[in-house]
This record gives structure tokens, sequence and C-alpha cells, in this order.
């Protein structure tokens, strides 16, 4: 499987996660942001803590998971340009 979409606000989550690190959410933006641009990911707005993969089998068939990292609930108007998403802390759909 091939992973084609991600969000960019991850850069910012994981420095938020990972506070060892020396590198605050900017370093880790300038870090993940050219390496997201160079292999062609498609790239999603999406809410803070809101993570978005969408990888492609073999066989072609599609699958977007939507996974809320945050400890508090989150909705997403319009999400991925389709209906509302309001998602429980730490849930998780595939789409």
């Amino acid at each position: 499987m091939k992973i084609i979409c991600i969000g960019r606000n991850y850069a910012a989550h994981a420095a938020e996660l990972n506070r060892t690190t020396a590198l605050d959410a900017e370093g880790m933006s300038a870090v993940i942001d050219p390496v997201i641009d160079a292999c062609g990911a498609e790239t999603v707005d999406s809410p803070e803590g809101v993570e978005v993969m969408r990888r492609t089998a073999d066989d072609g068939t599609v699958f977007t998971t939507v996974i809320n990292t945050a400890g508090r609930p989150v909705r997403w108007p319009h999400a991925l340009g389709g209906e509302d998403l309001d998602l429980a802390p730490f849930e998780t759909r595939i789409m």
C-alpha cells in the first residue's frame, strides 16, 4: 500500500507528543514539509489533533483513515469535502 495523504498538522502534533526533541513545531514543519512536497503526497487541512491517511491497495481500493488523537471531541465541518464529521476523543474511522 502507498500513503498518498498526510495531514500537515502532523509535524506540530509530533512535536507536542515528543517533548524530548530539540525541534519545536516550526522546526518539525521545516523538516517534514519538504519531504511531503518532494514525495508528491496529497495534503489535507484537518483540525488540530486529527490525522488523515489515505492508502491505495494493489487492486485500486482506496482506504481513508481519520484518527482523532486529541483527548477531546472534534467537529470537522465538511470533512474531506463531504459531510460534517464528529469524532469522539481518540476515535478512528475508516471511510
